[in-house]
Parts: C-alpha cells; structure tokens; sequence
C-alpha cells in the first residue's frame, strides 16, 4: 500500500510505503513532506477512512490547511491525483530489479528529470528553480562546469611556478622607477592602500604609490638579489661601518687544507744527491698579439 502525493503546481510526486493505512501512519508521512517542503494551504483527497477520521481533522486545522474531499464514487473529480498513480503503477511495474525501496527511488528519479507536456519543465525545475544532475549529463557536460575546471587547472599550474609576494608596513623594499635614472630605487613601506598597492616613503623623502608587482623586498643592496634572502644558518654577515661586507664561515683556511709533505733524509752510505728544482719558466703567450690602435675622437 502507497500513500501518493503530487503537488498541483510543478507536478512533484512523493511516494510513501505503508504497512497499514490509518490517519496516524498518514499524518506522520505528511509530517515529513512538510518537513522538507513546508505546509501547504490545501489538501484533495478521496473519502477514504484515513482522511475522514477525526485526527486528520484535527491535524489540518492545527495546521491552517483547507482539507477538500471530492465527491464519492467519482475519480475524475481528483483527476491530477488519479493520473499520478496510472503512472506511478505503469513505472513501478516496468522496474523488476531491486527491493521496492529501490524501484520507487528509479521511478521518481526519471519523473523528476523528465519535462513535462503542460509546462515544458521538469518537476525538479518547476520545484527547486534548477536542473537535477543525471547520468545523462556525462554525455553533454555542463559547460559552465567545464569552463571553471579549467581555470582551477590554470590556477595550479601557475602556483607551482609562482612565489608569493607578501609585504607589511615597515618593510624595506626596492622600488622600480618608471622614469629616468636608477632603475630600483631604495625605500620602505610606510602604508598599505589597497589589497595589493602600497605606498613607500623613498630615501629621498618623496612617498610614491606603487602596485606589488614593481616591489622587491630589500635583504641586500643589489637590487637584482634582493629577492632572495641570505641563510642566516650558513654565514654570518657583519656589516662594516664602511658599507663593505665581511663574511666569516666555519670552512677550514687554505693552509689547513694544504697537504703537509714529509721530506725524508737520505740515510749514510745512500748515493744522494741534492735535487735543485728548475726555475719556474716564463709563461708563453698562446694566442697571436694584436696591435692596439687608440681610438679616434671627433
């Protein structure tokens, strides 16, 4: 036994399993349909026991719903009810496979999915205002689904080569010059206007407004280099008062690593003889000389 409900306006089906039906087993499936679609202003049904008993009654008016009993003996007068289930038993017969659970589930899925003559919708789209997802859609993707794949493949192939450029107020950056002179000029950040823009304070005084794309982070003074910060683990850098760079590692010096080479005295009664290195030569030239001619001025 099925307790068949169809709504008058996108011709959604809902089909209820019953054991027994009594007014409580049919308010408690109505309880559920409310649930997930809330509660209707009216209800047609037949004359049947369930819908006359005093519960129901009482469950309707609780409710604010207009309960409409069609004439007795008359199925045409409920026709939208009777032409669902003429088609919810022609669907039901047709799947022989699995549990009835199983069949009921097949059959309103394909009468959910499939436009209908009157409205020239599906129930899924005339109820929810969109499409429902079908192995049908394998075979013509969705193109707006497509077309985002993409760009989320592009995004992972562009952040595999990328580095992420991130700067804070206070940070001592290079800037690029977008006039004459210097091609990096020496700053730092004294304000963030914007997600990505920045507005750095020069060595000069002036206060420029630049995109971080012309930014570099200032770890050296070689602008070219200032992106790649030096590993403190390593060396340690000390910086003179003169500016210039000293760099002490814990490597061994070019003495230390100078092999030591034993000089072995002849023993008494050897035939030795003092071996005089030769004098180191002159170095020969290799390649042709060349006559250097000064340049001509105007």
């Amino acid at each position: 036994m099925f307790l068949i409900v169809i709504d008058a306006h996108s011709k959604w089906i809902e089909v209820f399993p019953m054991a027994t039906a009594t007014a409580l087993t049919t308010i408690q499936r109505l309880r559920q349909l409310f649930a997930q679609f809330g509660i209707p202003e009216s209800i047609v049904s037949d004359n049947g026991p369930q819908f006359a008993a005093a519960e129901f009654q009482e469950f309707c008016r609780l409710n604010g719903i207009r309960h409409i009993r069609v004439a007795p003996y008359q199925p045409s007068s409920n026709g939208l009810a009777e032409r669902a289930v003429q088609v919810f038993k022609q669907g039901f017969r047709k799947s022989s496979m699995g549990t009835p659970s199983d069949r009921i589930a097949r059959f309103l899925f394909q009468y959910r999915i499939t436009p209908h003559t009157t409205t020239g919708l599906s129930p899924a789209e005339m109820l929810l205002g969109r499409t429902i997802r079908s192995r049908l859609d394998l075979l013509k993707p969705n193109l707006e689904q497509k077309v985002a794949e993409k760009q989320r493949r592009q995004q992972f192939d562009h952040d595999k080569h990328s580095r992420m450029r991130q700067f804070s107020v206070g940070d001592k950056v290079f800037v690029k010059n977008q006039g004459r002179g210097e091609t990096w000029l020496s700053g730092h950040i004294i304000e963030s206007s914007g997600p990505v823009s920045f507005k750095v304070q020069l060595q000069d005084g002036r206060t420029i407004s630049r995109h971080q794309d012309h930014l570099r982070k200032r770890f050296t003074e070689d602008p070219e280099q200032s992106d790649i910060p030096l590993c403190e683990d390593d060396m340690d850098i000390e910086i003179g008062a003169s500016g210039t760079t000293t760099t002490t590692s814990d490597t061994t010096s070019e003495q230390e690593r100078t092999p030591v080479v034993q000089e072995t005295m002849p023993t008494v009664g050897q035939n030795s003889e003092t071996v005089t290195p030769p004098p180191e030569s002159a170095m020969t030239r290799r390649y042709p000389s060349r006559m250097r001619k000064p340049p001509e001025r105007y």
